[in-house]
């Protein structure tokens, strides 16, 4: 059973006092038509997940990018179609996850979206970047937007590591990068963005967890987050790919919960009421495991977001998850509902850290 604040409330920015805004009594119509499952929701979705752009500069290779299976158009989202979502949604959203695939800090509208955001008093806006773009003048740029959160994936504690798994990845252009934003938010005394270092533990780099935590306490960054590797989220394909970076000495997260890659154990996705993604392009669909918007719910460019949210596809869609989720062949394989957490905690991960060779 989801507990009240994994349904809407963040807690990290979300008090009681809201419950009387538009956004809290947004957030309660919300969880009320998850906790009762009907097919329209009553209000607008608590959090979004925005793509500023599908093009990355690394080639991951557990990625739809990386291995070259995402075959939607590849381009840049513009101005116009991130206003037009905030406009509609941004006086209830809490939350926004401004990246899906690609490397956001591509797209040279990125910082305008944030400010734009801002100003509907959207409380948290979250980025995940590979780091290779912290630049003088973006730097600047961060710090004067308004984010309240940066998550710098780095799996690898050296040039060749991080190579192995990020392809073209640059280990120096990421620290260098990083260090100066650190610095320069240190040099301003503000508190945002949050910065948080996240490594993706796998088979080639868990040997570098001790050095990366070195490393990151040097720079001073925020927080060091140890995440496990994700296991056939996407199909066969992915899933065979996957599995070979899966740690030989720390245990996957995902597979030590007993996950069933081919049957999803809960016809419920908490997604479905309380967020969704919005591609480049303006689709909207239901996951961010959809990385190819095969599960199109309709596009921004001639609907209004409210129509879409419960129109006809997307009732349906609903329908079809509460009565039987393994018929849908993505949902069947996706651990939402099914494995709780991916991030170590750091007495977890000192049980297995002394063992490794």
């Amino acid at each position: 059973m989801y507990s009240l604040d994994k349904i809407v409330l963040f807690k990290r920015n979300f008090s009681i006092i809201d419950l009387f805004s538009k956004r809290g009594i947004n957030a309660i119509l919300v969880g009320l038509s998850f906790l009762i499952r009907t097919k329209r929701v009553f209000g607008y979705p608590v959090s979004l997940m925005i793509e500023p752009t599908n093009i990355c500069n690394l080639r991951c290779r557990s990625c739809p990018i990386g291995l070259d299976k995402m075959t939607r158009t590849r381009g840049m989202m513009s101005f116009e179609t991130f206003k037009k979502i905030i406009d509609e949604c941004g006086d209830y959203l809490l939350k926004i996850y401004l990246w899906h695939f690609g490397e956001p800090l591509l797209n040279n509208n990125f910082y305008e979206f944030v400010k734009y955001a801002k100003s509907k008093k959207i409380p948290y806006i979250v980025t995940s970047t590979n780091g290779h773009f912290f630049n003088i003048e973006n730097t600047e740029k961060l710090l004067d937007c308004g984010i309240d959160h940066i998550i710098v994936a780095l799996d690898g504690a050296s040039q060749e590591t991080l190579s192995q798994y990020r392809v073209n990845a640059n280990f120096q252009q990421v620290m260098d990068g990083l260090k100066r934003l650190i610095q320069q938010k240190n040099k301003l005394n503000v508190p945002k963005p949050f910065v948080e270092l996240q490594f993706i533990i796998m088979s080639h780099n868990e040997h570098e967890i001790k050095k990366i935590k070195k490393i990151a306490e040097e720079i001073g960054v925020d927080k060091l987050s140890f995440k496990t590797h994700d296991v056939g989220v996407w199909d066969s394909d992915f899933e065979k790919e996957s599995k070979k970076w899966v740690a030989k000495t720390i245990p996957n997260l995902f597979l030590n919960n007993g996950y069933d890659l081919q049957s999803a154990k809960r016809n419920m996705c908490i997604w479905l009421w309380t967020s969704c993604v919005i591609t480049q392009d303006g689709i909207v669909v239901p996951c961010c495991y959809d990385y190819d918007g095969e599960m199109n719910m309709g596009n921004l460019k001639d609907n209004s977001f409210r129509e879409i949210w419960n129109g006809k596809n997307y009732q349906l869609f609903r329908e079809k998850i509460l009565l039987n989720r393994r018929n849908i062949p993505k949902c069947a394989i996706c651990s939402e509902g099914i494995v709780d957490n991916y991030y170590y905690s750091e007495e977890e991960l000192n049980k297995f850290i002394n063992c490794i060779k």
